[in-house]
């Protein structure tokens, strides 16, 4: 028995030997330098097996997604937000967070802890991206966090100043906050952007209230500065808003006709100078103000839409749609191009049933469907998302029925002489 302990030993310690020599000669013996070429191969290899991983886990993930089946998609895309893919340049790996993002709050029990942190993430991504500021906001605003909430809408108001859903939503807390002076700026440029919504207009109304602010008496001061200041272009441009904000626009008008004589390219002028003009009903002038817009800067998304909305109200509605569709080109994506051909195809068929006493045939029905049918595109972007509504709430009425359709087989299109400019 004692010999066996001693062999025992002995080939421990023969094993421990063996071993130091292996690491002697691994320490001792420099490695084979590998080539340019081998060292690319090798980089590579390693560069497809993580988009391989990559599309296999999206692929499994957004399906789950689509499915609305938001705890199965939220596995995949946690395994992609935690695991190491680096150097793979694929979009995907900046929206990943946003989709993570959306599962964490559609889960049957949602997590906005979760929720917010993915949408963080996203930001440093995609810094000039808006759903993740959208959703912070949201959660920010959910939890009472407003101080956090209004700095998400100033940053939006920065990346899409032309949205007004953003500068109503800053103004509502700044206002909570009784911030009321930015909050009622931030509203006022809520209404300028959407004019005619009349919810932005009772709001900024009831926050105007709400802060104790008589509009008479804001003008009263206002002219006084114009008076004494008559090149000041600023106090002339908040003296129209206030106007416009009690419908006195020929009075608003005329001071921003003297601002845009002091300084003619000023494009915030020449757009509030084509507001008033259609709010009056002169048209030509409104066209003739964003013209001058779309000379000093001819994809000015908002004004060739302003442009088309008063081409439709003198009837040009040829001219019109040439307009929004030279702003559908330019950015396929902005909601309001969609609630202007809507508009375009609904005033049409509004002056066409009128000048039937208010009688409303099958051709008029289509063409109010085409007007529904460019309001339910603008649902998609959130900017244009209410008033898109709003306004599908009001041609949804007048659609054809199947009573219609059937007593009308085989006209898919409106005719007649109010029609003749539909392509």
């Amino acid at each position: 028995m004692h010999k066996i302990k001693q062999l025992i030993i002995f080939a421990g310690l023969l094993g421990i030997l063996s071993m130091l020599f292996l690491v002697n000669s691994c320490v001792t013996t420099p490695p084979k330098e590998l080539t340019p070429e081998q060292r690319q191969a090798i980089q590579d290899s390693v560069m497809q097996a993580k988009k391989d991983s990559l599309n296999l886990l999206w692929s499994l993930g957004y399906e789950h997604y689509k499915q609305k089946s938001y705890e199965n998609a939220k596995k995949y895309f946690r395994k992609i937000a935690f695991m190491d893919f680096m150097g793979l340049k694929d979009r995907r790996l900046q929206k990943v967070y946003q989709y993570l993002g959306t599962c964490y709050m559609h889960q049957e029990t949602a997590d906005p802890d979760s929720a917010e942190w993915s949408y963080i993430r996203g930001i440093e991504q995609l810094p000039d991206y808006p759903y993740n500021y959208e959703m912070l906001a949201y959660i920010y605003k959910t939890r009472g966090e407003t101080e956090k909430a209004i700095e998400m809408y100033t940053t939006l108001t920065g990346l899409i100043p032309d949205t007004s859903l953003y500068w109503v939503e800053l103004g509502k807390l700044l206002v909570l906050e009784n911030n009321c002076d930015d909050g009622i700026t931030a509203l006022r440029e809520g209404v300028a952007r959407e004019p005619d919504n009349s919810d932005i207009l009772q709001t900024l109304s009831e926050s105007m209230k709400d802060c104790g602010v008589d509009t008479e008496e804001i003008i009263q001061s206002l002219e006084a500065l114009v008076n004494q200041e008559p090149d000041n272009i600023q106090h002339r441009i908040d003296l129209a808003r206030n106007y416009m904000d009690i419908f006195e626009f020929r009075k608003a008008s005329v001071h921003l006709e003297t601002a845009s004589a002091l300084e003619p390219e000023n494009l915030t002028v020449l757009e509030l100078v084509g507001k008033c003009y259609q709010e009056i009903g002169q048209y030509s002038k409104a066209v003739d103000a964003y013209n001058k817009i779309l000379t000093i800067q001819p994809k000015n998304l908002g004004a060739l839409c302003n442009m088309a909305i008063a081409y439709s109200s003198k009837s040009q509605y040829t001219a019109a749609l040439s307009q929004v569709n030279k702003a559908n080109a330019i950015n396929p994506d902005y909601g309001y191009v969609y609630i202007t051909r809507g508009i375009i195809f609904e005033t049409a068929a509004d002056k066409c049933t009128e000048a039937k006493d208010g009688k409303i045939e099958f051709s008029d029905k289509l063409a109010y469907e085409l007007a529904y049918k460019e309001y339910v595109r603008a649902t998609k972007d959130i900017s244009t998302k209410s008033e898109a509504n709003r306004r599908i709430g009001y041609v949804k009425p007048l659609l054809p029925t199947r009573a219609d359709i059937f007593m009308n087989k085989g006209q898919i299109r409106p005719e007649g002489s109010c029609y003749e400019w539909i392509p």
